[in-house]
C-alpha cells in the first residue's frame, strides 16, 4: 500500500512538472512564417513547422498544419492527431470537429461534423452535414443528407435524421416535422406534416398539408385562423381582414369576434 502511494505521488509530481514546463513554452514565428515553441530563455524546444500555434493550456497546445488542426504536448508529440478541418471550443470536455471540406474566404464548406472527447476519442462520428448549437432545451439539430433530426447533450439521437424539415420544440415539448416536399428559402412546399414529442414519438402522424402552431393566444390557436395564417391562398384575405379590424378594435378582440 505504501509503495502504491509513493508511485502515485511520483506520477503526480511528474505531471505537475510537465504542466509547469508546458506553461513556460511560448509560441514563436520564424522568418519563413512557420511557428514553433521556445522556452523562457529563447531556446527552441519545438521546431518551427506549424502554420498556427497557440499557447499551452493544461499542458497542451492547439496547432495547425496544412489546414488541419490538432493538439500537441510539451514534447511536441500529438496528443490529438492533426487531422481536423475545424475544432470548436471545448465544452464539458468535448469538442465539435469537422473533417474534409474546403475553406474559401475563411469559411469552411462541405465538411462533415462530429464530436470527440478531451482525449481525442470519437464520441459522434464526423459524418453529419451540420450540427447546430445546443439550445436551452438541451437539444441541437443535426443534418445528414438533407434529412433533419435532434440530438441531446449526451449526443444521443432524440429524433433520427429522417425528416425533410423540422421545427423547434415549444414549451409543451412538441415540434412539427415534415417529410417530402422541397425547401425554398424559409418555406417548404408539397410536404406532409406531423408532430413529434421530445422522446421522438409521433403524437400526430405525418400526413397533413398544414399544421398550425401550438399557442395559448386566440389568433393562432383557432383552427380557422391557423388555416388562414398557414394557407398561401387565404393569407392575403386574412391580412386584409386584420387591416380592417385594426381600424376599430385590437387584434385579439377581432380574433374573438371572427371566431
Amino acid at each position: 500500500m505504501r509503495m502504491n502511494r509513493i508511485i502515485i505521488l511520483v506520477i503526480a509530481l511528474m505531471s505537475a512538472v510537465a504542466g509547469i514546463s508546458a506553461q513556460t513554452l511560448i509560441p514563436q514565428q520564424n522568418k519563413k512564417g512557420k511557428w514553433g515553441y521556445v522556452n523562457g530563455e529563447g531556446k527552441v524546444v519545438i521546431d518551427y513547422k506549424y502554420d498556427t500555434a497557440l499557447a499551452f493550456v493544461d499542458g497542451r497546445a492547439k496547432v495547425e498544419k496544412g489546414n488541419k488542426w490538432g493538439y500537441i504536448g510539451p514534447d511536441g508529440k500529438e496528443v490529438i492527431k492533426i487531422q481536423y478541418s475545424e475544432m470548436s471550443p471545448w465544452e464539458n470536455n468535448r469538442c465539435k470537429v469537422a473533417v474534409g471540406g474546403n475553406v474559401k474566404n475563411e469559411v469552411l464548406t462541405g465538411a462533415k461534423w462530429g464530436y470527440i472527447s478531451y482525449n481525442g476519442d470519437i464520441m459522434l462520428k464526423p459524418e453529419y452535414d451540420k450540427i447546430g448549437t445546443f439550445a436551452e432545451d438541451g437539444l441541437a439539430y443535426v443534418v445528414k443528407g438533407n434529412q433533419y433530426g435532434y440530438i441531446n447533450r449526451n449526443l444521443d439521437f432524440v429524433i433520427p435524421c429522417k425528416y425533410s424539415a423540422i421545427g423547434k420544440f415549444n414549451d409543451q415539448g412538441l415540434c412539427w416535422v415534415a417529410t417530402g416536399g422541397k425547401l425554398s428559402g424559409n418555406k417548404i412546399n408539397g410536404a406532409k406534416f406531423g408532430v413529434c414529442d421530445m422522446s421522438g414519438r409521433l403524437v400526430v402522424p405525418v400526413s397533413y398539408k398544414h399544421i398550425g402552431t401550438f399557442t395559448q393566444t386566440i389568433l393562432e390557436a383557432n383552427p380557422v385562423l391557423a388555416e388562414a395564417v398557414n394557407s398561401l391562398e387565404a393569407g392575403e384575405l386574412y391580412r386584409n381582414m386584420q387591416k380592417e379590424a385594426s381600424k376599430g378594435m385590437g387584434k385579439k378582440s377581432f380574433a374573438a369576434a371572427f371566431t
